[in-house]
């Protein structure tokens, strides 16, 4: 390890929000879960009131581990469409008209070509036959890294608003709540979840990646269970442009 990287959260330190939520909104909690504790997962920070445009509006979910009080926060403040992904648990959906559960993995084109239980961003479009989606929100252990990379200037349905929560290290590299647990075998997470180790040109070129596609972070919140996660919210100010000109409020 060379003298001066960047160890724990302050690897997130070079990617800080550029941007505030357009004129007349505010950075909020969406999905947090009623009287939570210090330290536990929290909800989602978006720029509300939600407000999407168009006569159908679409929002993905991947991973929910069976916590579905972000669904359940859209699903009031909006009239949006939840799709629910999460090949882990055998979910369910919290309304038969808005809310779709289907358990599968994300991950690459790569991967959905491989595996049957894997399913890329191309084919949840075709899949469900979207060409919009307003939200993305994603925590799903290190997948991310390969479902993003994906993604290019002329990929269909390209989200507004990102939420995604970034894992940098695999998870036997500690430390965490999981290491501090003698009868657990940590090794076989990295192998289920796909967890790497991202180096710090490797995180710089997947912001550039996001950047490139029209995103800026407009939140950070760094995980308080471990140093290798962050969330961050991005919103794509390619929407302000195209083809609905909006000001955007740089932070100061």
């Amino acid at each position: 390890m060379q003298a001066g990287t960047p160890q724990g959260h302050a690897r997130y330190d070079a990617f800080k929000p550029l941007l505030g939520c357009p004129p007349g909104k505010v950075l909020s909690e969406v999905g947090s879960p009623p009287g939570r504790k210090p330290g536990e997962d929290g909800g989602k920070w978006m720029c509300t009131p939600l407000e999407p445009e168009g006569p159908e509006c679409v929002v993905y979910s991947l991973g929910s581990a069976s916590n579905y009080y972000f669904e359940e926060d859209i699903l009031k403040l909006t009239n949006c469409k939840v799709w629910t992904y999460d090949c882990t648990v055998d979910g369910r959906s919290s309304n038969a008209e808005r809310h779709f559960f289907h358990k599968k993995c994300v991950g690459s084109n790569k991967f959905e070509g491989m595996f049957s239980n894997y399913i890329s961003w191309d084919g949840m479009m075709r899949e469900n036959n979207h060409s919009h989606v307003y939200i993305l929100k994603a925590d799903v252990e290190g997948f991310e890294w390969g479902f993003l990379s994906s993604w290019r200037i002329d990929t269909p349905g390209l989200p507004y608003m990102l939420a995604v929560e970034f894992h940098l290290d695999r998870l036997s590299t500690g430390p965490g709540p999981l290491q501090a647990n003698p009868g657990v075998d940590v090794s076989r997470f990295d192998q289920m979840w796909g967890r790497q180790t991202i180096s710090q040109p490797e995180l710089a070129l997947f912001f550039q990646h996001l950047a490139s596609l029209g995103y800026a972070v407009i939140s950070r919140e760094d995980n308080p269970w471990g140093t290798c996660c962050a969330e961050y919210v991005f919103l794509r100010v390619e929407n302000f442009r195209r083809p609905h000109p909006r000001p955007v409020r740089r932070v100061r």
